[in-house]
């Protein structure tokens, strides 16, 4: 049993963090997708796209993609479902708050 079991808190971040999914498993910590807009089409950065295809498509695509954060709604999603199943508190990891879109959407 970890730390964050014993103490009910649920530990979560956005996926700008670029921690590895190995570790994020290992201590239960959610990652919360930013979004990559390539065209018209809007993925879940982790989710429907993954480092690999990324990295792979920004070589041989012509079009740059951009990037959104997290929504407030996702972090609520987030908060939700982190206190069903248990957590009394939620740390929340995001980059420099100064200015920072993922750490003002989570507030």
């Amino acid at each position: 049993m970890s730390i964050f079991e014993r103490h009910r808190i649920a530990l979560l971040t956005d996926s700008t963090c670029d921690i590895l999914p190995e570790l994020a498993s290992q201590y239960a910590i959610c990652i919360i997708p930013a979004y990559v807009i390539w065209g018209e089409v809007q993925y879940r950065d982790r989710v429907d796209l993954q480092a690999p295809a990324f990295y792979q498509r920004l070589v041989e695509d012509p079009v740059y993609p951009k990037s959104a954060h997290p929504t407030p709604g996702d972090f609520l999603t987030a908060f939700a479902k982190a206190r069903d199943e248990g957590a009394e508190e939620i740390v929340v990891i995001t980059v420099n708050g100064a200015g920072s879109s993922p750490a003002l959407a989570g507030r």
